[in-house]
């Protein structure tokens, strides 16, 4: 890559984010900070915005990350790839609210990854994917 993406990763699960900045550092991209709740990102992500967002859709707290997604692309036009252990229906047209954002099904492959990291809007902001 010839720029450095930064994203940030917003997971309930602590032993879940290990794994997913683990698999993005292993594909090349750089994780510049991690939240465990929406609220936690809302109140800290502007401390070092990131190219993109990799959010988990169902985050504990009051809002879900799809509600976060939207919040922090409202205020920082920061796009996201949810996670998510849904495929259904309604999960998929929940995601449909978030302009841009792409989703990958738990468990996934650093390919499937990286097609998801590719495929969005991030890329703008990139020289190279």
């Amino acid at each position: 890559m010839d720029s450095e993406v930064k994203i940030s990763i917003v997971e309930g699960d602590p032993i879940y984010t290990n794994i997913v900045e683990a698999r993005l550092q292993k594909i090349g991209y750089k994780v510049i900070s991690k939240f465990m709740s929406g609220q936690d990102a809302i109140k800290k992500l502007a401390e070092e915005l990131p190219h993109m967002l990799i959010i988990a859709d169902n985050l504990p707290g009051e809002i879900d990350g799809i509600e976060t997604a939207k919040i922090l692309l409202s205020r920082y036009n920061v796009p996201c790839v949810f996670l998510t252990t849904s495929a259904d229906d309604e999960t998929l047209e929940h995601v449909k609210t978030v302009p841009g954002a792409g989703y990958i099904l738990k468990p996934f492959s650093d390919n499937d990854l990286r097609i998801a990291i590719g495929r969005n809007p991030c890329r703008n902001y990139c020289h190279e994917f």
